[in-house]
């Protein structure tokens, strides 16, 4: 029985800390990997026990061993298995006391000396009893906590180390009470422990619960950063595509003035033909577009390339800019807020089957000197609200970067001091968002 329950708590060790660290096998080799390192483990921990019944010296060996051990099951560094095996022992160990004290109170032994914790070490038919119940509980945690041990991966490095540092103290500290209350016959002290045990691994089931909220948040932290980038690379094609657009326009320019010429002379050598046909090809448009030229360079170039946009895809697409001082705000913040409210319109337009419906005017102003409005309007058959009350992307890649663009659009502008409000008035779906150009 002794060797089952050894087995078992090794077992249990060595499954745990290899779930938190990630496992490097999977199927019969990782069961088999498991099984061996926990004979291992069994052998060297009874070998222990025959030279010294109880020694924390055996613990921090068990400790040592399941560290190495997962070397050959897990993937994950040094420091998280040192991490996840001093949780693991923490937990086992603090179970093993409870289940300790609770059967001496069960007893018909008196808990008022150490007598009672002597007879469950002793080799009986009670101390069989309670390994059976100790070493089942610890398999109910494992299967318990199994899917949640992985999350542990996800807490940052300092973070762990920190984790570490108080687990081994927790631990300590723990140990040290124990050996007070083995040498002592005070009640008291043995209900202290009880109550040790029990607030120490509440104690670090509140911290791993802290710092997975906090991993959380840095996931959060580094999606918001990849929209950042997102917007940042948004901004550099607009303004490419802005400066591509002016260069065609200028070689276009140009090429009427070679058709001219071209013209002149063959009008010179009476090749009529020949100046007919270049007449029929001067007919043709070559007018420079009337670009925007607002002031601000990211909304020039939305506002550019949305228009060269809305030609291909049949869109009427208007718009009025009225800036009366600089905008001291982040170009990149800028395009996210302007580009994601055109492209939503237009998403919207092209649902609609009759193209002259499709409708899209775009209005950006300074109110107040204090300000700044981004309103988009866009032509729609019904209300979408009644449909799709939140709004919610119908795109089938939602799950990336798709369907954020409202979310990008509303934290933006709450970076400022503003927000984004959206209505539907006589067919018409009305965006408009704001921002304080002076937040502080």
């Amino acid at each position: 029985m002794e060797l089952t329950a050894t087995l078992c708590e090794g077992t249990v060790m060595l499954c745990s800390v290899t779930r938190i660290s990630g496992e490097r096998y999977s199927g019969r080799k990782h069961k088999t990997l498991i099984l061996l390192l926990a004979i291992l483990y069994t052998a060297t921990i009874t070998t222990m026990n025959l030279v010294v019944d109880f020694s924390f010296v055996t613990i921090g060996i068990a400790i040592i061993l399941v560290v190495f051990s997962t070397l050959f099951t897990s993937k994950g560094s040094w420091l998280l298995r040192s991490t996840a095996s001093v949780i693991s022992m923490l937990v086992v160990n603090a179970f093993d006391y409870v289940f300790l004290f609770v059967f001496c109170m069960v007893t018909k032994s008196p808990v008022t000396d150490t007598y009672s914790f002597g007879v469950l070490l002793t080799p009986s038919p009670l101390r069989c009893l309670y390994l059976a119940v100790d070493k089942g509980a610890d398999i109910f945690l494992l299967v318990l906590f199994w899917r949640i041990l992985p999350k542990i991966q996800k807490i940052a490095k300092k973070q762990t180390t920190l984790l570490l540092c108080l687990s081994l103290l927790v631990y300590i500290v723990m140990s040290a009470l124990i050996a007070l209350i083995m040498g002592q016959s005070i009640l008291a002290m043995q209900n202290a422990i009880m109550f040790s045990c029990i607030f120490s691994c509440l104690c670090v089931f509140a911290v791993i619960a802290l710092l997975l909220i906090n991993s959380n948040y840095l996931e959060e932290k580094q999606k918001a950063e990849l929209l950042r980038t997102t917007n940042q690379l948004i901004a550099q094609n607009y303004q490419e595509l802005y400066a591509n657009r002016i260069e065609i326009t200028r070689r276009i320019h140009d090429f009427t003035h070679h058709l001219k010429a071209l013209e002149v002379l063959s009008s010179q050598e009476h090749a009529e033909k020949t100046a007919q046909y270049t007449r029929s090809l001067l007919k043709t448009s070559y007018i420079e577009k009337n670009f925007c030229k607002s002031g601000n360079n990211i909304i020039d170039a939305v506002i550019n390339c949305k228009t060269a946009e809305a030609e291909t895809l049949s869109i009427s697409f208007h718009y009025v800019v009225e800036l009366s001082q600089p905008i001291q705000i982040d170009p990149v913040d800028i395009c996210a807020i302007l580009s994601n409210q055109i492209e939503n319109a237009f998403e919207a337009s092209q649902q609609i089957s009759d193209a002259t419906k499709r409708d899209v005017s775009v209005k950006i102003w300074i109110k107040n000197n204090s300000t700044l409005f981004f309103r988009v309007v866009n032509y729609v058959d019904s209300d979408p609200f009644s449909a799709n009350p939140g709004l919610h992307t119908s795109k089938a890649d939602s799950q990336g970067l798709h369907g954020l663009g409202l979310q990008n659009i509303e934290e933006t502008a709450k970076k400022y001091g503003g927000a984004l409000r959206s209505s539907y008035q006589d067919h018409c779906f009305v965006s408009t968002a704001f921002v304080c150009l002076n937040p502080f």
